[in-house]
C-alpha cells in the first residue's frame, strides 16, 4: 500500500516529470543563450511561467513542487538557488534572484521528522534578492524592494523598502 502510495505521488504530483524536465534543463551548458531556453523546460516540468515573457535562467536551479510556483515576466535566477514551493510562491515581474538564495514555503521540526509550518511566499514586482539570502515560509516581500546579501528574510517587507544585514560584531 506505501509502495502504491509513493508511486501514485510520483506520478500525480509530477516528480518523474519534474525530474526529467528540470534535469535536462540543467543538462544545459552554461551558455547566455541557454538562460532563455530553460523556461521552456521549467515551463514542461509543471512552473507557471510564460515561455515568451524573457525570462532567464541560469543553470544549477532547482524547484521543488513546480505546479505551486507561478513566476511573472521578465524573471532572472541565477546559479544555485533552490526554490522549495511546498506552500505555493508567486514571483511578479522584473524581479532579480542572485546566487544561491533559498525559497522555503516549508518549515520542518529539527527534533523530529514533522512539518511544522507550510505557507505561501509572494514576492511583488521590480525587486531583487541578492546572494545568500533565505526566504521563510509565509513572508510577502513588497514590490520594489531590495534583500541585501546573507539575510534571512522571516517577516513581511512592504514596498520600497531595502533590508540589510547589520553590521558583524562578537557577542
Amino acid at each position: 500500500m506505501i509502495l502504491l502510495r509513493a508511486f501514485k505521488d510520483d506520478i500525480i504530483d509530477g516528480r518523474i516529470r519534474l525530474s526529467i524536465f528540470l534535469g535536462l534543463a540543467n543538462l544545459l551548458p552554461d551558455l547566455y543563450v541557454c538562460g532563455y531556453i530553460r523556461p521552456f523546460f521549467w515551463w514542461a516540468a509543471g512552473v507557471k511561467i510564460d515561455v515568451f515573457g524573457s525570462s532567464f535562467i541560469r543553470k544549477n536551479v532547482w524547484v521543488d513542487v513546480p505546479s505551486k510556483l507561478e513566476i511573472g515576466h521578465h524573471f532572472h535566477v541565477n546559479r544555485g538557488t533552490v526554490i522549495s514551493a511546498h506552500g505555493g510562491i508567486k514571483i511578479g515581474d522584473h524581479v532579480t534572484l542572485s546566487f544561491l538564495n533559498g525559497l522555503h514555503t516549508i518549515d520542518h521540526s529539527a527534533e523530529k521528522p514533522v512539518v511544522l509550518k507550510i505557507a505561501p511566499i509572494v514576492i511583488g514586482d521590480n525587486s531583487i534578492i541578492y546572494s545568500h539570502s533565505i526566504i521563510l515560509p509565509g513572508v510577502t516581500i513588497g514590490k520594489n524592494v531590495v534583500i541585501g546579501t546573507g539575510v534571512s528574510v522571516f517577516f513581511d517587507v512592504p514596498d520600497n523598502s531595502k533590508v540589510l544585514v547589520n553590521k558583524p560584531r562578537v557577542i
